[in-house]
């Protein structure tokens, strides 16, 4: 703030009087009077000096100093005040945002203010303060000075200065808005929607299961699924004229396969059946539909790319093999089905073998090495990373190799069992994966390995396996379940569920999940997860057995003697009959529930 010097010089009142014989004691006093000026009394006899302290808007001298703390004066003292002068405040700022995408102006306006020492009453002590003499109002801003404010600070967006001005006239301060860019919109990721049965948004990594016990179809010339999401970003401009760039959103790697066309971002149906989304293989296909009265001389073996429906039997010798679902509404008389997804035989398997699951079984074999060696590589990755930052490690070397001969080295000692998964994942899985197959063998098998010249070839072949490794995961999520009547001398195997409606007698039945017979399971191995069953076991002690992981729980109505129980790693073999039991482990030991289930 500026000061302007206005001195007040002090003004000493003699309180002499004539000599008496008695002395008063009387305290000192100084005051401001109405002019401005001040004035001072000293003290009679022992009474107290006056004191004069520094208040808000002035300046205070006292014989020359200025003092800012509380001073004795007398009337011999030359006190001087300097009221303070506020000037005139008109101006404007531009702010733009830390994105550029706002742009404002701020407006501050002050009159010019003049004070005056404000008048006080005689005391010992007065504090000196200023009080407003004058004000004058501030200057005037123009709409070009405005302008031209927002050209030094680059706006070159367009602005709306409507408000700005109104501040302006009515010099009022504020903070206004008066230009926006636009901001970057980046692109959404693409998504997948089913049309059939129900509309439902799936990932690409999602498995869609048309079928609970019975097949959705579509018709020809019926929309099957439609792309969805604005993939592609839309750059912003910042009021600066500068672009935003945008990120592009992730689209969807999609083929088609048999019975689909592409219209556009739609997929339509070009011949009926039932539609199906393959996560691994990343193809829409739509399986056509098989149907026939029965399997026997007059249609010998089938071979069929979709769903296949049996009205009648399926007789003795007869194969069936579908890639989607299969349907017997009679029964096997020791045929063969095998199913890429779930099969219902509605009546008895009679000496026959029933697969359901297809791919799965051998997609979880690659799992079994691809999962280790997912894990390895990016162990090894990480050491390559970490000895890279070590201070002692020297790189000139790389500079004219490359990171291969550092690749190899790890490879050939810290990481010796990487090529026997490479192998084993390429043996269980040319069929199932085929070009991950190959690319393992161009990189990581035998010779190869010697041949990697930059780690960036190395880590996106690990991307790509994980990625792999995702999609298989999914995959064998989606479990293929069997349904039957009554089954008899065969064998039974579902990657999902397997539920026997009736018995199964001397059979055996495997599952990847839970196994339910309603009636008797006797003579035979049941397998899976978790058994509920009527009655296991028989009272001639034939010969049974059920076994589940250590997580798993065997349940009977009717548990006879003579039965095997195989819970992980701990086995035991009934000795009486039980009724309404559960079996489980606990600690490593066989636990018996007894009570309704």
């Amino acid at each position: 703030m500026q000061l302007i010097s206005r001195s007040q010089e002090v003004v000493c009142m003699s309180s002499k009087e004539p000599e008496k014989d008695v002395t008063i004691n009387v305290d000192g006093q100084v005051w401001i009077d109405q002019t401005g000026l001040v004035r001072v009394q000293n003290p009679n006899g022992v009474g107290r000096y006056p004191v004069v302290s520094p208040g808000q808007h002035v300046t205070v001298y006292v014989d020359g100093e200025e003092i800012r703390e509380p001073v004795v004066v007398s009337e011999e003292s030359k006190v001087r005040i300097v009221p303070e002068e506020v000037p005139a405040l008109s101006e404007i700022e531009v702010i733009l945002s830390s994105d550029e995408l706002v742009a404002e102006v701020v407006t501050r306006f002050g009159p010019k203010t003049e004070y005056k020492a404000a008048p006080t009453e005689p005391a010992v002590q007065v504090v000196v303060e200023g009080e407003i003499d004058r004000e004058v109002p501030p200057g005037d801003i123009s709409e070009g000075e405005v302008v031209q404010a927002l050209q030094r600070a680059g706006v070159t967006a367009e602005t709306n200065l409507q408000e700005v001005l109104l501040a302006l006239q009515e010099k009022r301060c504020g903070r206004f808005v008066v230009a926006r860019g636009q901001a970057a919109l980046n692109g959404e990721d693409e998504i997948f929607r089913l049309v059939e049965p129900k509309q439902r948004e799936v990932g690409e990594q999602d498995l869609v299961n048309y079928r609970e016990k019975s097949v959705y179809g579509v018709e020809i010339g019926r929309l099957v699924a439609i792309r969805a999401g604005d993939v592609r970003g839309k750059p912003g401009l910042t009021v600066r004229g500068k672009v935003i760039s945008a990120k592009d959103g992730k689209g969807l790697a999609i083929k088609v396969g048999h019975g689909v066309a592409v219209k556009g971002r739609q997929y339509v149906a070009t011949t009926s059946g039932r539609p199906r989304w393959d996560p691994v293989r990343r193809v829409l296909e739509v399986l056509p539909v098989f149907e026939c009265k029965s399997v026997d001389l007059t249609t010998g073996n089938i071979h069929f790319p979709g769903d296949v429906s049996i009205k009648g039997d399926v007789q003795e010798g007869f194969i069936v093999e579908a890639t989607g679902t299969i349907t017997v509404d009679g029964s096997v008389y020791g045929g063969h089905l095998m199913a890429g997804s779930h099969i219902i035989v509605s009546k008895n398997v009679i000496g026959g073998t029933v697969e359901a699951g297809g791919i799965q079984a051998s997609l979880k074999s690659v799992l079994l090495y691809l999962s280790p060696l997912v894990k390895r590589m990016q162990d090894c990755l990480q050491a390559i990373e970490q000895l890279k930052r070590n201070p002692a490690f020297r790189f000139k070397d790389l500079a004219q190799t490359g990171d291969g001969p550092l690749f190899a080295l790890l490879m050939e000692n810290k990481y010796r069992d990487v090529p026997g998964y490479v192998e084993k994942v390429i043996q269980v899985g040319t069929e199932v994966i085929p070009e991950l197959v190959k690319e393992l063998k161009e990189m990581l098998l035998g010779p190869s390995i010697t041949k990697v010249n930059s780690l960036d070839e190395v880590a996106a072949l690990v991307d790509e396996m994980a990625r792999k490794e995702q999609d298989i995961q999914e995959s064998v999520a989606r479990t293929a379940e069997v349904t039957v009547g009554n089954v008899q001398n065969s064998q039974i195997v579902g990657s999902g569920s397997v539920t026997v409606n009736g018995s199964a007698i001397n059979s055996e039945v495997r599952s990847g999940s839970n196994i339910s017979v309603r009636g008797v399971f006797r003579g035979g191995t049941a397998s899976g997860f978790s058994i509920i069953c009527g009655e296991l076991g028989s009272p001639g002690d034939v010969e049974t057995e059920a076994v589940v992981g250590e997580k798993g729980t065997i349940s009977a109505k009717v548990l006879h003697s003579g039965v095997i129980l195989r819970l992980g790693t701990v086995i035991s073999k009934t000795v009486k009959l039980e009724l309404q039991v559960k079996c489980r482990t606990e600690d490593g030991r066989l636990v018996v529930e007894r009570g309704r289930f």
